[in-house]
């Protein structure tokens, strides 16, 4: 009969492997990759014994840099068991006759009957090295408490009404004689019409535009939500007319709309795994769509997502 987390399995990846516990052999190693995040995980290998010469079934091997951890995990939840003294004390064993492995890990669908649980503690002083009980079973309400599942973003954005700009142009005294220039004898003023683009040097070259000046942006925005600034602008002439006239400096008000907008980013993920640590509490909430990111290769290895 399958297990309770045989169907969470089925569900998840669509299939369930043909071996007994493979599955959550499997959600295991996956397990002690996600809490890890570091090293070379892989399922369902072997190792030989260097006392005995026996090869030992190893459930999770985790390689990580020059340390190797050995993880046994046990599904117990078609019955309801408990992992027992037995269990832990097995794997205590292995660990003795693998001088190659410096920790044990034992993983559990249920939970560990108070003799497992003191063995586990008592591990090292016992045996040299220590054996850490993890939990891995689906997770409930309670479980899920304190863990993010929906991020509002609320932004304010605040946007240049450039049609509404006031641009004042500060001539230096050379050009005023020259806009003078313009006035003809009869009249008292004259009408200047130019697209304000770039500027000029005294020979008509071009040295730089609006859009380059303003290309950084236009600076704070003030309280009542209007940008003011200039640019000092010596040896810079603007066409008027027809004529070149020379400017000290270029001096600007940009109003600005804003608008407050919000968003949410929901996990809407279903069949979730919980990671428990020694003492029961939840350590890591695993979603069906983490869980479908990782893959085994035909001789066990655990295949890492690259966009992480």
């Amino acid at each position: 009969m399958a297990s309770p987390i045989d169907e969470l399995y089925q569900a998840v990846f669509g299939s369930v492997p043909t071996k007994a516990g493979a599955a959550f052999e499997r959600l295991a190693a996956i397990a002690t990759y996600v809490t890890t995040e570091d090293g070379s995980i892989t399922h369902d290998t072997s190792l030989r014994g260097a006392h005995s010469g026996s090869r030992y079934q190893i459930d999770v091997l985790h390689q990580c840099a020059e340390k190797k951890t050995m993880g046994e995990a046990k599904d117990y939840s078609d019955r309801g068991g408990k992992v027992g003294r037995p269990d832990l004390q097995k794997l205590a064993g292995a660990l003795l006759d693998l001088p190659s492995v410096d920790k044990g890990v034992f993983w559990s669908a249920t939970d560990y009957t108070k003799p497992a649980r003191q063995y586990a503690q008592a591990a090292k002083a016992m045996n040299g090295k220590e054996i850490l009980l993890r939990g891995l079973r689906e997770s409930t309400h309670l479980d899920e408490q304190g863990f993010v599942k929906t991020i509002r973003v609320t932004g304010t954005y605040h946007i240049a009404e450039l049609h509404k700009a006031i641009w004042t142009v500060h001539w230096s005294a050379q050009g005023r004689a020259s806009l003078l220039s313009l006035i003809s004898d009869d009249k008292k003023t004259a009408e200047i019409s130019e697209v304000l683009e770039d500027f000029f040097d005294s020979n008509g070259g071009k040295i730089t535009s609006i859009f380059e000046l303003t290309s950084g942006g236009y600076g704070n925005i003030g309280e009542d939500e209007v940008s003011r600034g200039c640019y000092w602008l010596p040896g810079h002439y603007i066409r008027a007319n027809g004529i070149l006239a020379s400017i000290c400096g270029l001096e600007y008000e940009i109003p600005y709309a804003s608008h407050t907008e919000s968003f949410e980013i929901t996990d809407n993920s279903t069949y979730r795994l919980v990671v428990l640590d020694e003492t029961g509490a939840p350590v890591r909430i695993l979603t069906d769509e983490k869980l479908r990111e990782f893959a085994f290769d035909t001789q066990g290895q655990l295949v890492i997502p690259t966009h992480r």
